[in-house]
């Protein structure tokens, strides 16, 4: 080890040291107060990986992504139920309708959904207005 890093250490141990003594004036002028919650550390503890998750919770099932065709076949129905819809308003309910009806996660969604715009059935007849394609 060098003697710059063996110096260095010296120093951070030293910084160390006072710090630790620092803290313990410090624990005694609050339990000298009256204080009693410095037994309740809410530092989390360290699972082998590093991770501080709660090893006693369970693994939430995660929910599938949505599909391409799961976002096409949504756009389709919405723009069948509801004639011509823009943009925006497709987005949101086709969110919602993949979220709350069909359980899934929204994870690369925007990229379906602008895949799913570009299908030959629907039709960009004003700029941001969708409605399905005449044959």
């Amino acid at each position: 080890m060098g003697m710059h890093v063996r110096m260095a250490i010296d120093s951070l141990l030293q910084g160390r040291e006072g710090l630790s003594c620092e803290m313990e004036s410090i624990d005694q002028a609050l339990l000298a107060l009256g204080y009693d919650g410095l037994h309740e550390k809410k530092v989390k503890p360290r699972i082998g990986n590093g991770s501080t998750r709660d090893p006693k919770r369970k693994l939430q099932a995660k929910k599938p992504s949505c599909t391409k065709q799961e976002v096409i076949d949504i756009v389709a129905g919405l723009l069948r139920d509801n004639g011509n819809l823009s943009k925006i308003d497709l987005e949101d309910l086709a969110k919602e309708k993949l979220k709350n009806d069909l359980q899934r996660d929204l994870k690369g969604f925007a990229m379906r959904f602008k895949e799913a715009l570009s299908d030959a059935q629907f039709a960009e007849f004003e700029s941001g207005k969708f409605r399905m394609a005449t044959a």
